[in-house]
């Protein structure tokens, strides 16, 4: 779940998940 709130966030919170 925590992963789509970092997609929401923003691009530098998607680099965070890579």
């Amino acid at each position: 779940m925590l992963g789509r709130s970092v997609y929401f966030k923003g691009p530098e919170s998607l680099v965070v998940k890579q």
